[in-house]
C-alpha cells in the first residue's frame, strides 16, 4: 500500500521523541502528527502542546483504537521494543523504532516473523549508518574502490551524557549498561561492511571512579570468514572521537565522523618514492580541508545538524518508503545481525 499523507502515532515521550523524532515528524511534509502515548500522561501532554499533536493517550492499546494509524514511531527503552512493536504490527501498522531493534536475537526474529505475517513494514534508526561520510565510505566500498574488505576498526571515544549516570536511567538494567544505547551503532556499521559476524570476542572494564556505571571501557573483536572487526568505546576521553578504517585488500578509507572527511589511502606500493608520498599526503589534507568547509557550510546553511542528522534522514527516508518513493537505506536483516552481534559480546561481559 502507498500512503499520500502518512498519519503518525509516537510511542514515547520521553528524551530521544522530543529530542530528534517530533521535531522531524512535526517539520515533514509527508507526516501528520495525530496522536502521542506515554504512561506519563503529562509528559505526553507536554509533548504534544510543544509539537502541537492534537491526542494524548496513556497508553499504547488505546492509541491504536482511537486512531487509524500508517505508523508508530516507537520511541521507547530497548528492553520496551518487543513487546511495542508486537502490539502495532499485530493491528498490520507499520513501525519505526529507535535502534537497537530488540536486545535479544530471538526477540528480533519474533518482530521479523510478525511484521511479515501482517504484512506491515519495520524501519529501524540506526542514524551513525548514513551520516555522510558513511554513505560515501559504503558507495566507495561497493564500487571496489579498495578490493575486498578484510578489517573494519571503529574507535568511540566520549564522555557519558549525564543522564546515562542517573541511577534510574533504562540503561543500568541492560546487561551492556551505557554501552546497549551506544553500541548498537558501532556493531551495525561492523555488519554493514564486513557482513554477518562468526565470533565474537568481548572485554569491559571500569576506570573511573564515578559509582554508577559499572563498565566504562568496552572493546570488541568481531570475525567473518573474511574480515575482522573491532570496535574500541571508552567513557573516560574528554572530547568526541567517532572515527573509522576499512582496510581493503587494494587500499583503505579513513573516516572522520567528527568533520565527514573520508579520505583514501592507496596500496603501500604507491608510497616507493618521496614524491609519491607527498602526493598522498597532498590528498590526505585537502579531503581532510574540504570535507572540514563543506561540514562547516552546511552547519551554518542549516543543512547539516550534526547530532540529529541521521534521524531527520531516516525519519524522512521512512515516509517516502511509505509512498513508494525509494527504499528505506537501512536493513532491517542486518539491524537482526548487530543485535545478534551485541548479544553475543554482553553475554561475555558478567
Amino acid at each position: 500500500m502507498k500512503y499520500k499523507n502518512i498519519a503518525v502515532g509516537v510511542l514515547g515521550a520521553g528524551y530521544i521523541a522530543g529530542f530528534a523524532h517530533l521535531p522531524a515528524l512535526s517539520r515533514l511534509p509527508e507526516a501528520a502528527l495525530v496522536a502521542i502515548c506515554d504512561r506519563d500522561i503529562a509528559r505526553a501532554r507536554i509533548m504534544a502542546d510543544k509539537f502541537n499533536i492534537p491526542r494524548v493517550y496513556p497508553s499504547l492499546e488505546e492509541m491504536l483504537l482511537g486512531e487509524r494509524l500508517d505508523l508508530v514511531d516507537v520511541c521507547l527503552p530497548p528492553q520496551e521494543h518487543k513487546d511495542a512493536l508486537f502490539k502495532v504490527l499485530g493491528q498490520g501498522v507499520n513501525c519505526l523504532v529507535e535502534k537497537p531493534l530488540t536486545v535479544t536475537t530471538a526477540d528480533a526474529d519474533a518482530v521479523i516473523s510478525r511484521a511479515r505475517e501482517r504484512k506491515a513494514n519495520v524501519y529501524v534508526i540506526h542514524n551513525y549508518s548514513v551520516v555522510p561520510a558513511v554513505r560515501r565510505a559504503k558507495e566507495l566500498v561497493a564500487s571496489g574502490a579498495i578490493g575486498k574488505v578484510v578489517g573494519v576498526h571503529i574507535n568511540h571515544l566520549v564522555n557519558p551524557h549525564l543522564r546515562y549516570l542517573q541511577s534510574d536511567h533504562w540503561c543500568h538494567s541492560l546487561p551492556g549498561e551505557y554501552f546497549s544505547d551506544l553500541a548498537p551503532h558501532l556493531a551495525m556499521l561492523l555488519v554493514e561492511f564486513m557482513g554477518a559476524v562468526e565470533s565474537v570476542t568481548a572485554e569491559a572494564a571500569k576506570i573511573a571512579s564515578d559509582a554508577t556505571l559499572r563498565m566504562d571501557e568496552l572493546r570488541v573483536i568481531a570475525r567473518t570468514p573474511q574480515a575482522v572487526g573491532t570496535i574500541t568505546c571508552s567513557l573516560n576521553c574528554p572530547s568526541f572521537i567517532f572515527t573509522i578504517d576499512i582496510v581493503g585488500t587494494d587500499g583503505a578509507l579513513h573516516i572522520s565522523g567528527d568533520y565527514q572527511a573520508v579520505v583514501r589511502y592507496p596500496p603501500a606500493g604507491h608510497y616507493a618514492t618521496v614524491w609519491a608520498r607527498g602526493m598522498v599526503g597532498a590528498r590526505d589534507i585537502l579531503s581532510r580541508v574540504g570535507a572540514l568547509a563543506r561540514t562547516s557550510v552546511g552547519v551554518l546553511a542549516g543543512r547539516y545538524a550534526p547530532l540529529v542528522y541521521g534521524h531527520h534522514y531516516l525519519i524522512q527516508r521512512c515516509l517516502w518508503s511509505l509512498q513508494g518513493r525509494g527504499i528505506y537505506p537501512v536493513d532491517t536483516l542486518q539491524a537482526r545481525e548487530a543485535v545478534r552481534l551485541l548479544e553475543m559480546a554482553f553475554q561475555q561481559l558478567d
